[in-house]
């Protein structure tokens, strides 16, 4: 087998807490799609937060280039066609926006595909264009998600504890419609029941006709952990949660704020390469 094609996580994968791609990460990007490797992100972030990250790589605004968005609830070029689309039923995300309302200290926002629509500030979306995100009131929410399809609830608190128990809660409230996963320990998603970042990869594989024996996964986090398990070969940096260190072919000595993911492309498929041609 060899990797014919590479999915990365964005957030504490592919990006820091800076939210900054670096050179080195871009150019080795840029290096493997050379090599006629095609190179996608898979993240929990909706189409409308991903621009940060296509656009350093001239991928965006591309009917031939490709990402998988919400954990995998959809699966579109970078033009915004998608070929997949799971969003929550109307009547769960009713239910989740009472109850988050009622969680002391929580912030949360309730994602469309274009707009995070937030209860507050929330950390790691105020780097975001205010074009993305919108803080409404109780009130306006519950108009807003009768007529916006909502793929996912970000949902932040300083207590981790309090975000385990929220998740778990959540998934009782809404019937066993909504699925909690964590993408960082301060950051818990409410996502549709039977949405994950493997089907997304699934469905990806299906339309493209590509096999996931061939596919290098690169994440960080539980969110992650249905993708690496899928995936031929399977990558992280050093900074991610230990049960996916278990799982990988290799394991960065470098985090995700030090090129973790340039490192791994050029451990796994560049410095290979070069060999293989001399």
């Amino acid at each position: 087998m060899t990797i014919k094609l590479v999915f990365a996580d964005v957030d504490l994968t592919l990006m820091g807490r800076d939210h900054v791609l670096t050179e080195r990460n871009v150019d080795a990007i840029r290096k493997v799609r050379e090599l006629g490797i095609p190179f996608h992100i898979q993240t929990g972030r909706l189409p409308c937060a991903v621009a940060e990250v296509l656009d350093p790589l001239g991928i965006n605004h591309r009917d031939d280039e490709y990402m998988i968005c919400g954990n995998g609830a959809i699966v579109c070029d970078t033009n915004l066609h998608f070929y997949t689309d799971h969003y929550m039923p109307e009547e769960t995300v009713d239910q989740l926006t009472d109850y988050f309302h009622t969680v002391g200290g929580c912030i949360f926002a309730v994602v469309s595909a274009k707009v995070y629509y937030t209860s507050g500030t929330l950390l790691s979306l105020n780097r975001n264009s205010s074009k993305i995100v919108e803080e409404i009131g109780y009130e306006e929410m519950k108009k807003m998600i009768k007529t916006t399809r909502i793929y996912k609830f970000l949902v932040q608190h300083s207590d981790h504890d309090t975000l385990v128990k929220a998740g778990e809660k959540a998934a009782v409230i809404s019937g066993g419609k909504a699925t909690p996963v964590f993408s960082a320990a301060d950051n818990l998603e409410i996502i549709p029941s039977g949405v994950s970042k493997a089907e997304g990869m699934k469905e990806f594989c299906e339309i493209m006709k590509v096999s996931p024996e061939d596919i290098l996964a690169i994440g960080d986090n539980y969110n992650d952990e249905s993708m690496i398990d899928m995936a031929g070969y399977r990558a992280c940096p050093s900074n991610a949660v230990d049960i996916l260190k278990e799982k990988c072919d290799y394991v960065s000595p470098y985090d995700c704020c030090h090129d973790a993911v340039a490192d791994i492309l050029e451990k796994m498929i560049l410095n290979k390469q070069i060999g293989e041609s001399r």
